[in-house]
């Protein structure tokens, strides 16, 4: 919402949201230790659970993104799906 990220409890509730430079995100996913990854038309960038940048790495128009159980990111981006292995 508005360029910000918002968290919620598994329940719906709002907890709290942080502003977040993120360009134009098209999708979104949480790793198994709480970082954020957020991927827009030429990035993903990845922010710790209070909003604070981690990194980012080049992703040609993605336009989703998921972890498996094992902590591998999978990207899809026309017209393939890129596995990554994500160590922060």
């Amino acid at each position: 919402a508005n360029h910000q990220i918002c968290k919620f409890a598994p329940d719906g509730k709002f907890l709290t949201r942080f502003p977040a430079d993120l360009g134009s995100p098209n999708a979104i996913a949480v790793d198994p230790k709480g970082n954020i990854f957020v991927a827009n038309t030429s990035e993903i960038r990845v922010v710790d659970e209070r909003g604070l940048p981690i990194g980012k790495f080049p992703a040609t128009q993605a336009f989703g993104i998921s972890f498996n159980d094992e902590g591998e990111l999978f990207v899809a981006s026309r017209p393939f799906i890129v596995k990554y292995r994500i160590e922060l």
